[in-house]
This record gives structure tokens, sequence and C-alpha cells, in this order.
């Protein structure tokens, strides 16, 4: 989600996707068939004439339990645009792993979530952003040719821990699934 012609959270994305056992270490998981940008169906149950879509940051499959995996990133804290983007996934989701990454959490963001998925085999990873990655994702968003910011990534490798599980406010269960890889197209 950019705004104002900024690319910061793509850029942070494709450097996560680029880098998964960043995260498979730090959240203890095993990715696998990782998109970025998948489609995601949020039409309402009663109201199938109306399609509507979202674009997740990324996507997979957890390989252990065999269940769909979402990524959201924020590079701020949890806002209200990404509230609503969660709930909705959260709503339409049967079972899986919702991956949080923002900057910090608002309480109230955090109850709302864990409430939502209460009763639901879904596991919700709240899961903290090193600032120290924000002075040089701006550089790159805004110092850097835009061809030459995915030569220019391994610069964020510079930061020791950019990631960090919040573990006392993570919703995380057992689950196990039997899911297929959802590759729908946006019609």
């Amino acid at each position: 989600m950019s705004k104002n012609g900024s690319i910061k959270e793509d850029i942070f994305t494709v450097f996560m996707k680029m880098n998964l056992n960043i995260m498979e270490r730090e959240l203890s998981l095993h990715l696998s068939e990782v998109v970025l940008e998948q489609s995601f169906d949020v039409t309402e149950e009663n109201d199938s004439q109306n399609k509507k879509v979202l674009m997740l940051d990324m996507y997979g499959i957890e390989q252990n339990s065999n269940v769909e995996v979402i990524v959201e990133n924020v590079l701020t804290k949890s806002n209200n645009d990404h509230q609503r983007r969660l709930l909705k996934i959260i709503e339409r989701l049967e079972k899986g792993i919702i991956i949080y990454q923002a900057l910090g959490f608002r309480p109230k963001d955090v109850q709302q979530l864990k409430n939502a998925v209460t009763g639901k085999d879904i596991n919700l990873y709240f899961v903290e952003i090193n600032e120290d990655m924000i002075p040089l994702i701006n550089k790159l968003n805004t110092d850097t040719h835009k061809l030459r910011i995915y030569e220019n990534l391994n610069t964020l490798n510079t930061i020791a821990n950019p990631i960090k599980l919040l573990k006392d406010i993570s919703v995380i269960k057992p689950i196990q699934g039997n899911v297929a890889l959802m590759r729908e197209e946006v019609v």
C-alpha cells in the first residue's frame, strides 16, 4: 500500500521475501510457495455480484502445519486502514496464520484482532519491525533510482534483528490444515 508515490512498504516486503529465513527463524515457521501481491477474496457471502478483492503483501504455505500464511506489513504503528484489512481477512479466512508486521501496535488494535480470531483456527503473529530499518528503507525509497533498488536491498542486511515476534500479545496455538495454494487471478 504505497502513499504519495512512496514504495517503502514494497521495499520492505521484497526484502522480506528475498530473506524468508529472517521470518522463518524469528517466527519458527517453514514457509514455501511465497508470492507477493496475491489477491484475496473478501466478497460478502450474501453479495456475490459485487466481488471484492484485497491484494496481500505476502502469501504462502507453512510447511509443517500445511496452512495458508498471510503477511501484512505497515511501516508505521498499526493503523485504521490496516486494521480494517486484517479484520476482513480474518472474517474470510477459515484456517491459517496471519503475520502482522509493524513498527508498533495500538492496544485497541491488538485486542480487536485477538477477539476476531477467538474460536477460529487462526494464529495471529504480531511482529515488531526494527525502527533502525526505516532510515535505510527511506534512503532506498528517495535516493535510489527505482531500477537500482533491488540490487541495493542488501543494505538492509546491515540491521542485525530486523523483526521481533511479540510473543506476549500473539495468538499461537497448534493448527493443522490441508490446503492447496490459492492462485486466483484478479479479473
